[in-house]
């Protein structure tokens, strides 16, 4: 509840009603849960929780919650493999959403520190190094972002139009555009209706000269314009929108 009234409503008060009731619901349950059950619980309650200051725009007790769900989620026991892989899949999420936590923050370093973690986590997941790709984008390493897209889409589905994508637009800020139009043209083949991917086909297939992926993308396009018409596009999540930490400066004001 906790997280559906942040991801589909952005509603403080529901998430301050669900949050306690959360924790008192781990609480009646004590007893009868063994350590690992209980140690992920309390992880994916700090977790979870991490949203509440994020929406009050509270850094400080973002990272508070962040890392106790971190602590909870490497203090879970691997007596064996069983334990030992349901451990690393709960690492997985936390890790994942503290890169985010640190994106939200502005700290590009300590983000790309804990993408690093995340892919090594899960070498073979594509979605961490589709986060990792963005981290570098985001740097400027154009170069090991345009390899670690790649990687990523090797190791899809998921987001193969999207690594592909992404791909294309690291050749395309490292000057190689026959690289780029073959991203592109692969994130397109990957999802068809992919209308961004088209627009940046049509203009470096242009550049290149390349007449034939000229007229066929040109229409493609058309097509996909007047799709765009007739279709509603859903409106983004609202966590997605939340606005960025309060500076000190802010905090003194509020």
């Amino acid at each position: 509840m906790v997280a559906q009234n942040v991801k589909n409503r952005n509603d403080v008060s529901q998430v301050e009603y669900w949050q306690p009731k959360h924790l008192a619901a781990i609480e009646r349950s004590r007893a009868e849960l063994d350590e690992f059950t209980y140690l992920l619980a309390m992880s994916r309650y700090h977790r979870v929780g991490g949203f509440l200051p994020q929406m009050h725009r509270d850094k400080e007790n973002v990272v508070r919650e962040m890392d106790l769900a971190e602590e909870f989620a490497r203090a879970l026991p691997r007596k064996d493999e069983v334990e030992a892989t349901a451990a690393d899949e709960m690492l997985y999420p936390v890790l994942e959403s503290r890169t985010k936590e640190a994106l939200w923050l502005g700290d590009l370093d300590l983000a790309l520190e804990r993408a690093r973690q995340t892919a090594a986590l899960s070498p073979y997941d594509a979605r961490a190094w589709l986060h990792l790709g963005q981290i570098l984008l985001e740097r400027g390493e154009f170069e090991e972002a345009r390899g670690v897209y790649a990687k990523s889409a090797r190791l899809s589905p998921p987001g193969r139009e999207v690594a592909l994508f992404m791909a294309g637009q690291c050749a395309e800020e490292l000057g190689d555009l026959e690289a780029a139009c073959d991203a592109y043209l692969g994130s397109l083949q990957s999802d068809p209706l992919g209308i961004s991917s088209a627009e940046r086909l049509l203009e470096v297939a242009t550049t290149l000269g390349a007449t034939p992926i000229v007229q066929w993308t040109r229409g493609r396009l058309e097509e996909l314009v007047e799709l765009q018409k007739r279709v509603k596009v859903a409106p983004p999540a609202a966590y997605k929108d939340l606005p960025p930490p309060l500076s000190p400066e802010q905090h003194a004001a509020h």
